[in-house]
């Protein structure tokens, strides 16, 4: 199965980014073949959205072509502007759902919160959206109650609630310390519990002899995680399935081309028209 996933992961960690996490994890454990596009250029993907607002449902429309399953979460910035007008909002959620119609398969769309979508989830054009989708995931009970009344009941049938986000970072043994010394425990004592498991599962480790032998083989990680706060804490590995173009690569054309495409981005003047002719070949590969 060919899965598309539109939406940001982990960087930035929140509770959206980690909730489709745990719907990327979810796909990979049933052997899917996954490919990420996101709307946010810092994050985990194969693949970034170059046209922001509306404008990028005619990416959305060329991606999901071949995809036998599409998720897609709706989140600021994408499919409109967080600023935009009523007559903007319309335009990009009508946008987006004529691009969902090429898609061959079953269509997921994820509202994790009620604020990730300017203006609320009714109207004629979200209407339309939440009619092209097989199902509606969303992140709370609260987001299904609000939706489940304001949206037709055929409608409202499709809504269920996503899988828990997923745990990244050091937060899941901050709770579990606080949980044990009590909800009114201060810094100082949440901090000996963590610091002193920590001791306790590097003593484990150190007495493990094939993990002093250096023979225990770790899960592989994404570069682009290095720098996070936890790295490579439950992603999946997508680096060996990202392409990446590298300066000297192509022909003496490519690399001219290349070159003048830098220079023309040093400068104010000419900075835009280089922007966009990058932009433009960059949706023309997509084709």
């Amino acid at each position: 199965m060919n899965a598309l996933v539109i939406g940001t992961l982990p960087p930035p960690v929140t509770e959206r980014s980690r909730g489709l996490l745990a719907e990327v994890l979810r796909l990979r454990e049933k052997g899917a073949t996954l490919r990420v596009l996101s709307p946010t250029q810092n994050s985990v993907a194969h693949d970034y959205l170059e046209l922001r607002g509306a404008a990028s449902a005619v990416e959305v429309a060329l991606a999901v072509r071949k995809a036998d399953f599409v998720v897609v979460q709706l989140e600021p910035g994408f499919p409109l502007e967080e600023n935009a007008s009523r007559a903007g909002r319309a335009f990009g959620l009508a946008s987006l759902a004529m691009a969902l119609r090429n898609a061959p398969g079953e269509v997921v769309v994820r509202l994790h919160s009620l604020h990730d979508l300017p203006s609320g989830a009714g109207g004629r054009a979200a209407e339309a959206l939440w009619s092209r989708s097989d199902r509606i995931e969303v992140g709370s009970g609260e987001v299904l109650e609000h939706l489940a009344a304001s949206l037709s009941p055929s409608t409202a049938g499709k809504l269920t609630l996503a899988l828990p986000p997923v745990e990244i970072g050091g937060g899941r043994e901050a709770r579990a310390a606080i949980a044990e010394v009590g909800a009114g425990a201060g810094l100082e004592a949440v901090t000996a519990i963590v610091r002193a498991r920590a001791a306790s599962d590097r003593a484990s480790i150190l007495a493990d002899r094939a993990a002093g032998a250096g023979q225990v083989r770790a899960r592989q990680r994404v570069f682009l995680w290095e720098w996070a706060p936890h790295p490579g804490a439950g992603v999946p590995a997508f680096a060996d399935e990202v392409h990446h173009e590298r300066s000297g690569q192509g022909s003496t054309l490519r690399r001219a081309a290349r070159a003048a495409l830098l220079a023309a981005e040093a400068r104010p003047l000419t900075r835009p028209l280089a922007r966009s002719a990058r932009t433009a070949r960059r949706l023309l590969a997509k084709i």
